[in-house]
C-alpha cells in the first residue's frame, strides 16, 4: 500500500500537523466529531507521521476546500491504539473469510452482489 500526504506543517509548539485537502464540502462528508477518531485516513496519516518523525502529529486535519472548513482530529496514543486494535480485528475477519452482509437501501442499491445475497428480493416483498 502507498499513498501521499498532501501537506505536513510544523506547529508553533514544534510538532506536526498533517493536512489532507478535500474538494467537497464538510457537510456532505458524513464526518462528525464523534466518528473522527475512527477515520481510517487520518489515523493512517498519524501513524505515518509517528513513523517518520518519532511522535504523533498534534493535529490531523481534513480541509474541505468547497466551504474552507477544517475538520481537526487530535490523535492520542490511546485513540491510535484503539484504531490499530480495530483494524487488526477487521483484517483478521477478512483473512478468515468473514464478510457479513450489511443490507440497507443505500448499500444494496449499488452493490454488485445484491442478486447473490438475496437482499434485493427481500426488499421487494
Amino acid at each position: 500500500m502507498h499513498g501521499y500526504i498532501d501537506r505536513i506543517e510544523r506547529t508553533p509548539r514544534g510538532g506536526y500537523e498533517v493536512i489532507d485537502f478535500k474538494t467537497g464540502s464538510s457537510k456532505s462528508s458524513g464526518i462528525t466529531k464523534k466518528n473522527l477518531p475512527e477515520n481510517i485516513q487520518l489515523n493512517l496519516y498519524a501513524l505515518a507521521i509517528r513513523e517518520m518523525y518519532g511522535n504523533l502529529p498534534e493535529k490531523a486535519t481534513l480541509l474541505y476546500l468547497k466551504d474552507n472548513n477544517p475538520v481537526v482530529y487530535e490523535p492520542t496514543e490511546a485513540s491510535v491504539r484503539a484504531f490499530t486494535e480495530s483494524m487488526e480485528q477487521m483484517i483478521g475477519r477478512i483473512l478468515a473469510g468473514e464478510f457479513p452482509a450489511q443490507p440497507g437501501y443505500r448499500q444494496c442499491e449499488w452493490c454488485p452482489y445484491g442478486d447473490l445475497c438475496g437482499e434485493r428480493e427481500a426488499e421487494g416483498e
